[in-house]
């Protein structure tokens, strides 16, 4: 079993935060929570130099744990699991990589049918489920979820 690493957040300013090879960040006295991007992510909302920062967790965790020596620009998650922020599952790709690989293992974005937005919108009006609950019945993550029911967006494509 791989042992939890700690090592100081990667953002300059940013000081007394860290952050392990596990995907968790603290700060000097607990564990920090995370929320999810609009688009999956699990993500962290920090303050450096009194402006608010958001971070993905991946990314932190790539840029604290994983050397870039060809400097590519995004951070694949190997399993196609957004939450699964674990160093071992994290590599350095290209643009094209990352595209590459969400074909290879259909990870492209799926289409939400009207009918089952529609389903969506009935089901959380019910105030029966969580947003969390409808996301693993059909399929998609929280955020999207809540942008469905909050009318943001028309939400052909997810």
């Amino acid at each position: 079993m791989t042992k939890e690493i700690w090592k100081p957040v990667p953002i300059p300013g940013l000081i007394g935060y860290e952050i392990s090879n596990f995907g968790r960040i603290s700060s000097p006295n607990y564990i920090l929570r995370t929320s999810l991007s609009t688009k999956g992510y699990p993500q962290i909302n920090l303050k450096v130099n009194n402006k608010g920062v958001t971070r993905a967790i991946h990314r932190l965790v790539a840029l604290a744990f994983i050397v870039n020596l060809k400097n590519k620009p995004q951070v694949n998650h190997k399993d196609g699991n957004k939450e699964n922020n674990h160093v071992d599952n994290l590599e350095w790709v290209t643009n094209i990589e990352n595209m590459e690989h969400a074909t290879k293992n259909e990870l492209k974005p799926k289409i939400i049918s009207l009918a089952n937005r529609e389903e969506i919108k009935k089901l959380w009006s019910t105030g029966e489920y969580y947003q969390r609950e409808l996301g693993h019945k059909f399929n998609v993550s929280q955020p999207v979820i809540s942008e469905i029911v909050n009318r943001k967006r028309n939400y052909d494509r997810v």
